[in-house]
């Protein structure tokens, strides 16, 4: 089953489609699709993705919220509120499923503010408390789950902030090394070397 995002009337929502004939593997190549609907509500829905377990689908609606729906139910959930995030263009709002499929990691408007964001690691249930893993307040987005779900690797432009402000120490070992260098060619221009002289036989 594939999940999309469509604009029809002026309005983006969330739609499924399906092989008809069993014996019909492919796609490309099935000659009947059905398709449904999945969000019919009257604000735009788009950016879906499925759970690690095929059961439920995470998209965002208005632009900034994260809801997540339940395919088998149809019962919509809402996992983080529209006030924790702010959408400037299309696509750059950031969410992943935990491999278990009961978190989600996303991007949201914490300490640092809307243009600063933070990582936030959501319940997928919808329930429990919301927990900021940077607090940095430096911009820290697009985080991923690694070693099979058991850690977060965030992209942060704090590192790259930080590795900034080391390159003036950079310059500056550079700066004592010429000196040393310096220093060790005027002391073997000072000190006369002895000339080597053959012993006559």
């Amino acid at each position: 089953t594939l999940v999309y995002s469509s604009e029809r009337n002026g309005l983006w929502q969330l739609y499924t489609s399906t092989i008809v004939r069993k014996e019909e593997k492919q796609f490309t190549y099935a000659t009947e699709l059905k398709e449904e609907c999945l969000t019919k509500s009257n604000v735009a829905s788009f950016q879906p993705q499925y759970s690690p377990d095929g059961k439920e689908i995470a998209f965002l609606e208005n632009r900034t919220a994260i809801r997540v729906i339940n395919l088998k139910s149809k019962a919509v959930r809402t996992v983080m509120d529209a006030k924790y995030q702010y959408s400037y263009a299309d696509g750059d709002q950031w969410f992943q499923w935990s491999p278990d499929s009961k978190w989600i990691l996303s991007d949201f408007i914490g300490i640092g503010g809307w243009n600063n964001k933070d990582v936030v690691l959501l319940k997928a249930d919808g329930k429990g408390e919301m927990v900021n893993l940077t607090e940095s307040g430096y911009s820290d987005t697009n985080a991923k789950w690694v070693l099979g779900g058991k850690r977060t690797s965030p992209y942060l432009k704090r590192l790259k902030k930080q590795r900034k402000k080391k390159r003036p120490r950079r310059k500056k070992r550079r700066k004592r090394k010429l000196k040393r260098r310096k220093i060790r060619k005027t002391l073997k221009q000072k000190i006369p070397r002895k000339k080597k002289t053959r012993k006559k036989p």
